[in-house]
């Protein structure tokens, strides 16, 4: 699970042009160019840039042998699993459950505690936004098979690490990527609903969504699931979580993916229209501007919302412009970054916001 570097920003400074139809040419030599003996095993890709829709895949699923990937192929998202779990509290928030400033204590089982600032408690928003003061992991991960090392983390080793972890800054105060604060705030979501995550989401998220293809464990034992590699592309194995859900077990498409995509531009009807704006809806100024489990990106007046994620032995990237209704999705099935080649796709999609493209400081 993981989170772009700062150099976003650069690279998109550069010089970007558009035209009439989307420069497929120009982004399938890129993915190409990612796939082969020790790069990436497979590659799909999703592009939204207003009516127009592409996808396609590069390399095999399998290594050395098979098809490429397709748009329902099914990947692992990694840390993208955590704007979905903004959105899960956005809609709670919208429908009068909970609210950005609620403590997070008051949604814990009696006896659980979770450490404080010096003045004031760690909210819901504190998690949502990287702004709590916990650390990136907890201190007590150690996982019984490194392979799979989410998979024993529960919410007994949660609590035991809330009640032995000191804050590195007041609540609020400064960004710090939280995987651990991730996982607390889903993981408190559910519990105030009285429902398992992995069904509340998907209630409340993924099916008014129409996201039939993302979930929890979804493919399991089918050939849908593109089996993972790690940098070499050597066979890896899938992960499985437990109270880490929410920061990062999500398993999705393309085709899915460009669905979420176009709900969050505008380009089909949804009634979660007002929730994934409200999750949108920049809460912190700060660098990097951000979001409910979104990271935004600001070239003038031209705002990028985005999450990347990876896993043991796969990588991801999203973004949609909703000013210029483009939206990509890139996915595969390796350990390898897919982050340049989806910033350089999202370069020749983009129109410049002014002649001379500047990152506006908010």
């Amino acid at each position: 699970m993981r989170i772009l570097n700062t150099w976003l920003s650069t690279i998109l400074l550069a010089t970007i042009s558009t035209a009439q139809s989307l420069p497929t040419d120009a982004i399938a030599e890129r993915a190409n160019a990612h796939v082969g003996k020790n790069k990436n095993v497979g590659i799909a890709i999703g592009i939204r840039s207003g009516d127009v829709r592409w996808t396609k895949g590069f390399g095999r699923v399998s290594n050395p042998d098979g098809d490429p990937p397709d748009e329902h192929t099914l990947f692992e998202i990694g840390s993208i699993s955590k704007v979905f779990n903004g959105i899960l509290l956005a809609d709670r928030v919208l429908a009068g459950e909970l609210t950005l400033d609620d403590d997070v204590q008051a949604s814990l089982p009696e006896g659980v505690t979770v450490p404080r600032g010096e003045h004031r408690a760690i909210t819901l928003l504190d998690l949502a936004t990287h702004r709590s003061g916990l650390p990136r992991m907890p201190s007590n991960f150690r996982p019984k098979d490194g392979a799979d090392p989410y998979a024993d983390y529960d919410a007994n080793r949660l609590y035991e690490e809330l009640a032995d972890c000191r804050l590195s800054t007041e609540p609020g105060e400064s960004y710090e990527y939280s995987n651990l604060g991730a996982a607390l705030l889903g993981h408190a979501i559910a519990l105030d609903a009285g429902r398992p995550y992995a069904e509340l989401l998907t209630e409340r998220v993924l099916e008014p969504l129409g996201l039939e293809s993302t979930g929890i464990g979804l493919g399991n034992g089918t050939k849908r699931l593109a089996p993972v590699h790690d940098g070499l592309g050597r066979p890896a194995q899938h992960w499985n979580f437990d109270v880490f859900a929410p920061a990062g077990a999500l398993r999705s498409s393309v085709a899915d993916l460009l669905l979420f995509v176009d709900a969050n531009l505008g380009l089909r009807a949804a009634d979660s229209s007002k929730v994934l704006a409200f999750a949108r809806e920049v809460r912190v100024e700060t660098e990097p501007p951000l979001g409910l489990g979104w990271h935004v990106m600001r070239i003038g007046e031209l705002g990028i919302w985005w999450h990347n994620g990876g896993t043991g032995g796969s990588r991801s990237f999203l973004a949609v412009c909703p000013d210029r209704q483009v939206g990509i999705v890139v996915l595969s099935n390796s350990e390898r970054s897919v982050d340049d080649l989806a910033i350089e796709s999202l370069r020749a999609l983009l129109e410049p916001a002014r002649s001379e493209p500047e990152v506006t400081p908010r």
